[in-house]
């Protein structure tokens, strides 16, 4: 199957900047650091915007297996559900030992998120 290259870089990129995230939520609201907090904040802007000029690029395409489209959309699922149910426990009742699990869930998805779009990237650049 043929997808166009530009949208895995944005899949990447997307991924990696709610990575950063939620580290910077950690920062913030853990560690109590608001110089890494802003620093945090001023990656995940800078990604926000690269992710928009990615979309931008030529529309080259690479070849990519059904079954990891399939496995890419899972994870997306699970990484969007699990954000909701962050959110939801967060207005709920502050930080608490459910908060950090699903923080770390959501920590989780997205980094095998970056790392499966960076695998398809590189694997199709090498051929």
């Amino acid at each position: 199957m043929q997808i166009e290259k530009r949208l895995i870089v944005f899949q990447t990129i997307i991924s990696l900047s709610f990575l950063i995230l939620q580290i910077n939520y950690i920062f913030k609201n853990i560690l109590n650091n608001n110089v890494l907090y802003y620093i945090g904040l001023s990656v995940f802007l800078i990604l926000i915007i690269f992710s928009l000029l990615s979309l931008k690029l030529r529309k080259e395409t690479i070849k990519i297996s059904e079954n990891s489209l399939t496995i890419n959309k899972y994870i997306t699922y699970f990484y969007i559900i699990s954000y909701i149910f962050l959110l939801i426990q967060n207005r709920d009742n502050g930080i608490n030992m459910k908060h950090y699990v699903l923080l770390s869930i959501v920590i989780l998805g997205s980094l095998v998120g970056f790392i499966y779009n960076l695998v398809i990237l590189l694997k199709n650049k090498f051929k």
